[in-house]
């Protein structure tokens, strides 16, 4: 404890604590912290006649600040005298009374800011004694060439940015003063150390010889700062300052001219660099198709970012477009990373279990980089007591799913200071940086850490029509290649339930498509319609199905069945998950009619028939399963029954058992992985990668790609077209019904089954990790 700063808090609490709008006392602990700083403040406002007093010192305080001198004695002489106590620079005694004491402990504060020193306490001197800055070397990483340049870019500019620390370590405020010292040597109007198009007009090009002393050392003390000594300090460009430059430009990607140019001006002071280069990659949430592909091939990219899950998640058929149009991708694991609350070593655990499942999915070779997002602006304690554990986490699991054979490697996406202490602790092999975040703490002071693979420096669009995408425009150091190919020899060590039992109907399906593929002149498309007419000719071939799912091609059909016999001759594909042998007739017939792709807008949600084929053909039935049972007693409700017939597992009668709940929302994600537009698009290779590992969250990718990600709209879209008189689907309803002699039913028994439907999904949803 300081005796000395226990005296400025009890000052503080005797003779402001019970002023108006001051706030509460402050700790009397003998301990300098912003509190009492903050309190202070507050205490000179009052003294200014300011109302309402706050914890910073802005501009109208600065504007009403006396300046003081020695001989002065008043309040504000306290109030200094309370600030220089806890700032640890002795003024002599604690009196009010400004005398030689305070004024050489002012000078001291001065020399050590590098500021003129004369005694006299400004407005700038009491802002800067008014805050916990040090302006001596702090910490087991200071460094005294840096007090040194901090010194000097107080004692040159102080008057713009104000007194700043001189601590010895690079910082947010280091960096702004740097951009200050450019603007202002370069006489850029209103400088405010924003690197903005004003700057970047007025940045002047600096070479080998160059007579300007303070641009020179202003490049020098950056290069510094970024871990480049550039020889000597004194402004002078000589070649080995050159030398180093170069060797800096290399590590950031830019021509190796030795020549300071607005890019390299820009890489030196901000995190993106000059965001308006054009980079060899790009990271979208878009879904690249053929025309996107062509747009970025004329924009002479060749990487691609893409994410393995969630909304905006990467398919398979997605990946071939970019193979085939020669594209390198790299895969981004990121699910609600944007606060530091997400974060844990379980939930590493979690999200890398879920992104091995991905990748694996999308048979991303092994030793691929998966890069984990971190999408905030991570502090440092966050990073210690957050962000590491959660990346122990997410390397334990890799390791298990090394030593079973399924082989990931870690990266990840963040600012810089977060991929730079992660790469330190080896918890990362390469960094994806957020360096278009410019103000954040973790980008602004920080340099590029050692292993940064792409810098994300600008957002924006490229192309027109079809082919315009949104972008991040990414700079590539070529660390890490990402891949340019599937490896079909890819193989999750949790696949073998489904391996297993389900080799022979993969193996039969792999010749049915082949065979389909021959007898489609080399289409795939039609190789995809005709393995599913067959699939669904057995039992779904009725004239209810054709505007629905389309005709059958009755040819190949019969084609087929001497080749392979019926369809019902398949062997049994089972579902680990559940224990459940697949209807996948009834699947095929469903994923048939949403390739159909039968949509129109009706109000504010988008119909399509292809629903009649899957879940709401099931419901329309299920309608009359729950009323006689209601009727007959068995049940309590309707809403009761229904809950008890959608996706039932027992033998009691019922026309939406599980098989056919599952084939449902499996044929909802099958059908947004294939891309009918896409030539690749290949339909056996989307079901074998599907039931590999895919359904095993299928009700939330079902969720994500028919319902808005949002479990009420289950609700919302079965009440709609069950009762709903548009046209179409009011026809399109009274046709199922009758080819099924399914009675009328009302709005209220509607909205029943609507919210049975509802909550059997929430409820496998609940149950998906």
């Amino acid at each position: 404890m300081d005796e000395m700063v226990l005296q400025v808090q009890k000052f503080v609490n005797v003779n402001y604590a019970h002023r108006p709008n001051f706030g509460s006392p402050v700790e009397e602990n003998g301990r300098t912290s912003w509190e009492i700083m903050y309190a202070l403040t507050r205490a000179l406002q009052i003294e200014l006649g300011i109302e309402n007093p706050v914890n910073s010192f802005g501009p109208t305080t600065y504007r009403l600040c006396p300046t003081l001198r020695e001989g002065d004695e008043h309040e504000f002489v306290w109030i200094l005298q309370g600030a220089m106590w806890c700032k640890g620079y002795s003024p002599g005694g604690f009196t009010g009374k400004f005398g030689p004491g305070t004024a050489a402990g002012v000078r001291k504060m001065q020399e050590e800011a590098g500021v003129p020193v004369n005694g006299i306490v400004d407005p700038d001197i009491f802002k800067a004694m008014l805050r916990m800055d040090a302006y001596r070397a702090v910490g087991p990483s200071a460094d005294e060439n840096v007090v040194d340049m901090q010194r000097y870019l107080n004692g040159k500019y102080y008057k713009y940015t104000g007194i700043l620390p001189a601590d010895g370590n690079y910082s947010r405020d280091t960096n702004t003063a740097l951009i200050y010292g450019l603007q202002i040597e370069s006489n850029v109007a209103g400088a405010n150390g924003h690197f903005g198009e004003g700057t970047k007009a007025a940045t002047p090009t600096i070479k080998l010889g160059d007579s300007r002393v303070n641009h020179v050392r202003l490049v020098q003390y950056a290069m510094y700062v970024n871990n480049y000594h550039p020889g000597n300090f004194n402004g002078t460009f000589d070649e080995a300052m050159q030398t180093r430059l170069k060797a800096f430009q290399g590590f950031h990607m830019l021509p190796q001219n030795g020549i300071v140019d607005l890019n390299t001006w820009m890489s030196l002071l901000v995190s993106t660099g000059n965001p308006d280069v054009k980079g060899k990659g790009i990271d979208t949430s878009n879904t690249i198709t053929h025309s996107r592909a062509e747009t970025l091939k004329a924009d002479g990219r060749e990487m691609v970012g893409r994410y393995l899950t969630g909304s905006f998640a990467l398919s398979s058929a997605e990946l071939n477009t970019l193979f085939s149009n020669g594209f390198r991708v790299f895969p981004i694991y990121q699910r609600f990373a944007d606060n530091v609350e997400w974060f844990s070593y379980n939930q590493g655990i979690i999200d890398a279990r879920d992104a091995v499942r991905a990748a694996t999915a999308l048979k991303f070779p092994y030793e691929t980089v998966i890069y984990f997002a971190v999408d905030f602006d991570v502090s440092l304690s966050q990073i210690n007591s957050h962000i590491i554990p959660y990346f122990d986490g997410v390397n334990e699991e890799i390791r298990r799913n090394r030593n079973a054979g399924a082989s990931y490697r870690i990266g990840v996406y963040g600012p810089r200071y977060a991929c730079t202490v992660l790469m330190n602790q080896n918890l990362t092999v390469y960094s994806f940086v957020s360096g278009m975040s410019t103000g954040f703490f973790g980008n602004k002071g920080h340099v590029l850490p050692l292993n940064w693979a792409f810098n994300q420096v600008k957002e924006h669009f490229i192309g027109s029509g079809s082919g315009r995408l949104a972008i991040d425009n990414l700079i590539v150091s070529n660390r890490d290649r990402g891949v340019n190919a599937k490896d079909h020899s890819v193989e999750s060590p949790e696949v073998n339930d489904y391996v297993q039992y389900n080799k022979p109907f993969i193996e039969k399906l792999r010749e049915l498509y082949n065979f389909s593929y021959e007898n489609s002149d080399g289409d795939n498309r039609i190789a995809n319609i005709l393995v599913l007419n067959y699939l669904r000719s057995e039992n779904y071939n009725s004239s209810v199905w054709t505007p629905i799912a389309g005709a059958i091609d009755s040819t190949f059909v019969e084609t087929a069945e001497r080749r392979f016999g019926k369809p019902s001759s398949f062997p049994v594909l089972y579902d680990p998950v559940t224990g459940t042998d697949m209807d996948f007739m009834h699947m095929a017939a469903t994923l048939n009619a949403i390739l159909f792709q039968k949509t129109f807008i009706i109000g504010d949600f988008t119909a399509s028939l292809s629903d009649f084929a899957g879940w709401l053909g099931d419901l329309i039935t299920v309608v009359d399963n729950a009323k006689d049972a209601y009727k007959n007693g068995n049940f309590t409700s309707v809403y009761s029954a229904a809950r008890h017939y959608i996706g039932h597992t027992s033998d009691a009668a019922g026309t939406f058992p599980l098989e056919d709940l599952l084939g449902d929302m499996d044929a909802i994600n099958i059908g947004r992985a294939l891309d009918m537009n896409d030539r690749t698009s290949n339909l056996f290779e989307e079901m074998d990668t599907y039931y590999r590992l895919g359904y095993r969250r299928r009700f939330k990718a079902a969720a994500r790609a028919r319902f808005d990600y949002n479990r009420e709209q289950f609700y919302n879209e079965a009440k709609r077209y069950l009762t709903t008189s548009q046209p179409a689907i009011a026809f399109a309803r009274s046709q199922f019904k009758s080819a099924f002699n399914v009675s009328d039913w009302t709005d209220n028994e509607a909205d029943s089954v609507a919210q049975a439907f509802r909550d059997v999904c929430a409820e496998w949803l609940d149950k998906e990790d």
